[in-house]
C-alpha cells in the first residue's frame, strides 16, 4: 500500500472516533435538554447522553489496532500505577487552586456557561455524571482511541502531547483547553507508560470527584 494512504487512512482512523463522540454526544445533550429540560436538570441529560455514547465509542475502541494492557492487576507495577494515580489528582488539585488564586477561573463566559451544566443536579447526579460518565466517556476517546493509536504510529511523547492538546481543545474554552491540556498530559503518561485505561478512568474520576466535593462544601 503507497504510503500516502497508508497516512490517509490513519487520520481517518483517528478522526472518526472523535467525530462519533462529539456528533453523538453533543446531539443527543441538546436534544434531550431541549425537549425534555424542564423536568430534570441540564446534568442529568448530559449524563444520559455519556451513558449512551460510552456505548457507541466502547465498540470503536475494542476494534482500533491499539496495544492494551488487560492486566487489571500486577503485582510489580502496582505500587507504581498507584503512584502513578495519586500523581495525577494532585495535579488536577493543584491546578484548581492554582487557576483560582490567579482568578483564571473568571476570564471565559463560556467556561461558566459550561459550569453551570456540570454543576446543575443534586450530589447524587453531580459525582455520577462528573466523577463516573464523563471520565469513562473521555478517557476511552482521548487515551485510548486517540493516545493509543498515536503512540503506535508516532511513539510515546508524540501521542501524549497531541492527544492532550486535541483533549483541551475539545474543551472550546480558554479555562478548560489550559486545564484539560496539562491534565491531558498526566493522564497520557500514566495511559502510554501502562496501556492501563481503567487506570486513568480512576485518576481521572477521582480528580473530578475532588473538585466536585470542594465545590458542594466551598458553595
Amino acid at each position: 500500500m503507497p504510503k500516502s494512504r497508508i497516512i490517509f487512512n490513519r487520520i481517518i482512523q483517528l478522526i472518526y472516533p472523535l467525530f462519533a463522540y462529539f456528533l453523538i454526544y453533543n446531539s443527543l445533550y441538546m436534544l434531550t435538554n431541549n425537549i425534555w429540560g424542564g423536568f430534570m436538570p441540564p446534568l442529568f441529560w448530559l449524563g444520559v447522553s455519556a451513558a449512551i455514547t460510552i456505548v457507541v465509542i466502547f465498540f470503536i475502541y475494542v476494534r482500533l489496532p491499539i496495544v492494551r494492557n488487560t492486566k487489571f492487576y500486577n503485582r510489580d507495577t502496582f505500587k507504581w500505577e498507584i503512584l502513578g494515580i495519586v500523581a495525577v489528582v494532585f495535579v488536577g488539585i493543584l491546578l484548581n487552586v492554582l487557576f483560582t488564586k490567579l482568578g483564571i477561573l473568571q476570564i471565559s463566559e463560556s467556561y461558566t456557561k459550561a459550569n453551570e451544566v456540570l454543576y446543575s443536579g443534586n450530589i447524587i447526579c453531580k459525582i455520577i455524571v462528573n466523577c463516573m460518565l464523563i471520565p469513562v466517556l473521555e478517557e476511552l476517546v482521548y487515551r485510548g482511541c486517540i493516545c493509543g493509536q498515536l503512540k503506535m504510529w508516532l511513539g510515546m511523547w508524540p501521542a501524549v502531547i497531541i492527544s492532550a492538546l486535541i483533549f483541551g481543545m475539545m474543551h472550546m474554552n480558554l479555562v478548560q483547553f489550559l486545564y484539560a491540556s496539562v491534565m491531558g498530559i498526566a493522564l497520557g503518561y500514566v495511559y502510554s507508560k501502562t496501556d492501563k485505561l481503567h487506570l486513568t478512568i480512576l485518576a481521572h474520576g477521582l480528580t473530578n470527584l475532588v473538585v466536585v466535593l470542594t465545590t458542594i462544601v466551598g458553595g
